[in-house]
Parts: C-alpha cells; structure tokens; sequence
C-alpha cells in the first residue's frame, strides 16, 4: 500500500493486492458426468492455479471548513492462467465426437480450462456541497464499470462484454437538528456484448427512487422509515417489475449516556418485496426471480461500547451518511 498526504484534507492511496486461486477437486476429476445427455461435463487434470492482480486508486478531497468534498476511486483487476469454460456444442443434425465422447444434435460438452483476456474495471466519483437554506447538502455520484469475460465456444474464444453506468443524485436536509430527510434517486443503465452471437446482446435499465425521514426528541425517541421504489426495464417479459419497499421503526436509547437502544422495526410493510437480478454468461442470459422474505417484525437491542473509542476517531458529517450504506460503498440502488 502507498499513501501520499498533502495535508490533512487531501489523501492519495494506491493497493495493490495478488492472490492465488487454486483449482476444486471437481473441476481436476477427469471423470465424465453425463447425466444430462444435453449437458456433458468432464474436469480438467492439467488445471493450473490461476493468479489474480488486483488494485485500488482512491483520492479523497474534504474542506472541513466549508463541507464541500471531491471523492475518486479506481478499481481494476485481471487474472493470468484464469479458470474459465471451454463448451463445444454439436450445432448440426448428425452426432460428432468430441475427447471421446458422442454428442447428440443439440447437446454440449463443457470442462474447465486455463484462458486469458478477462478483466475488470470500475470507479466512480463523488462531489457533493452544502446549501444553507434549507439547511442541506447535495451529492453526485457517477459510477462506471466494464467487465470482460473469456471463454471457449467451439474453439473459438467468446468475449463477454457487459458494461455500466450509474448515476446518483442525493439531497440530505437537516431541519434543527431533530429532523433529517434524504431524497435520493439512482439510475443504472447496463448492457452486454457478446462477440460470437450478437443475438445474445442485451440492455437493461434498473431505477431507483428512495425517501428517508428520521425524527429525534430530546427524551432519547427516535422514529425512522424508508421507502425505495425500483423500477426494472429492459427484462425478459414478466421481470420488468416496479418493486415498492417501504420499511419503519420506532426506538429509545437508555441509561444515562444514552449508550443503549432497544428498537422496534417493520419490514416491507407492503408485503411486496421481490428479488430479481440479471446474470451475464458466456452464452445465455438469465432473468432469475428469487422468493424473499417479506414482512418481518425484528426487536433489537444495542448497546454502544463508546468508553472503548479512540479520542481522535473522527466523526462521518452529517451529509455523508445518505451517501454510503453500510458496506462503505456508494448507494446505487436497492434491489429486493
């Protein structure tokens, strides 16, 4: 890890991590599963471990005077000797054999083998301000992403292109410091490529709108809801499904430094929370909707340990809570 500091509001850090892979004892059986005659599987004994590079380039620019801040991150990795599929499929009317093995029309024979050219990249960046009347701050977050992904399809290699571009636009208002509201509303636009079967290209486009209110009295009671709406476009017919989730709670902290809190929540209290998620591979694309669990009720109890804390940990400002959720990632989106 390097790390420049100009001053105590700049910083610049650059990691770089390598981490070896190593291939399962399924994908080294050299023993054929061909209980699926449409779908022949073999391992691969000369599997080589695969050896992934990875780095991160993160820049960071906050005025503690003014509250204005700048954020840039940079992701990238690839893989040398990446464990990837190589799927022979009989396309024709007659058998063909292939490693020994006979394929009826229609049937594919797959085992894993050791290919380069896949990578991945991703970043976003950050700029949000104060207003003061209202009192309030505004945040905009870009986010782009590519990935590449290899395979062997009849011997030929096959690309999978999927690109992504996300845009967030946040506004945290702060009303005498008892009552803080977050409106905020993402839209993400993604589409695949694929270089053998063009037929196979598709886009989609998730969007996102979310409102968060949170109210504190004095006497320690605190009342916080939130409600997203996911609109989902560009799916396989029945998945493009506009998903309403609206969550409430209701808490008290206790003891005399308020280092307690006992909380109530609700959970969907529109019981119409739904899981529904793309998936982008060598040669299909897959619209997949999940069960979930729907409304719940959870009582919770937490007792913050804040005599531990270090003396100079610093505090997040106000604005940026609406900006990370609980990863330290930037909010996009929220699915299901």
């Amino acid at each position: 890890q390097l790390q420049y500091s100009k001053n105590r509001t700049k910083n610049l850090r650059f990691n770089y991590r390598g981490q070896t892979n190593a291939p399962s004892i399924t994908q080294l059986q050299d023993v054929i599963d061909n209980s699926n005659q449409l779908n022949i599987r073999n391992g691969n004994a000369a599997l080589k471990q695969e050896f992934q590079h990875s780095f991160n380039l993160f820049y960071t620019n906050f005025d503690v005077v003014t509250f204005k801040n700048f954020f840039v991150s940079l992701n990238g990795s690839f893989t040398q000797d990446k464990i990837g599929n190589s799927v022979t499929q009989n396309t024709g009317n007659t058998r063909i054999t292939v490693d020994g093995i006979v394929l009826i029309p229609g049937a594919q024979y797959s085992k894993p083998i050791n290919i380069n050219g896949g990578i991945n990249i991703s970043g976003f960046v950050n700029y949000g301000f104060p207003i003061k009347k209202p009192k309030s701050n505004l945040n905009f977050t870009t986010t782009l992403a590519y990935n590449r992904d290899v395979n062997m399809y009849n011997s030929v290699k096959n690309y999978t292109n999927n690109y992504v571009l996300g845009e967030r636009i946040s506004y945290n208002m702060n009303i005498k410091e008892a009552f803080d509201l977050v409106f905020s509303s993402s839209s993400t636009y993604t589409f695949a490529r694929y270089t053998l079967d063009n037929g196979q290209n598709g886009d989609y486009f998730t969007q996102n709108f979310s409102i968060e209110p949170t109210y504190s009295t004095k006497s320690g009671w605190i009342f916080g809801s939130d409600f997203d709406l996911t609109i989902n476009k560009g799916q396989a017919a029945g998945y493009n499904q506009t998903i309403p989730l609206w969550n409430a709670s209701i808490a008290k902290t206790i003891f005399k430094d308020k280092s307690g809190e006992i909380k109530l929540s609700v959970f969907d209290l529109l019981n119409q929370n739904k899981s529904i998620t793309r998936t982008v591979q060598q040669n299909y694309i897959q619209d997949t909707r999940t069960q979930v669990l729907t409304r719940y009720v959870m009582l919770t109890f937490t007792y913050n340990l804040r005599k531990f804390a270090g003396k100079g940990q610093q505090q997040m400002p106000p604005f940026m809570k609406g900006m990370f959720r609980g990863n330290g990632q930037p909010r996009m989106m929220r699915m299901g």
